[in-house]
């Protein structure tokens, strides 16, 4: 069984080995969510705000009491703004 160190090493060497996705920022049509915490230290927000403008069609929710964990810090605002973003499309 694997302890937190381990599962630390897991998560980072995943983020180091993401591939990249950017040309599918520019390239899609379709609307994209970003819920970013404006006192986010592990992206922050000015490169989430580089993502976004990147983007055809960008919904940004900007988080003022959040930092990276913005679904326990404002999880309210947070599920109202994706609901919102969702009623953009005809699901189901």
């Amino acid at each position: 069984i694997a302890g937190p160190e381990e599962g630390i090493i897991a998560a980072a060497l995943g983020m180091k080995e993401r591939l990249e996705h950017r040309a599918l920022l520019v390239q899609t049509e379709l609307p994209v969510f970003f819920g970013i915490g404006a006192y986010d230290e592990l992206i922050p927000k000015e490169a989430m705000l580089n993502l976004a403008s990147l983007c055809q069609q960008a919904e940004i929710c900007l988080l003022e009491n959040s930092g990276h964990m913005a679904m326990q810090e404002e999880p309210v605002v947070l599920a109202k703004a994706v609901l919102k973003y969702l009623s953009n499309f005809k699901l189901l």
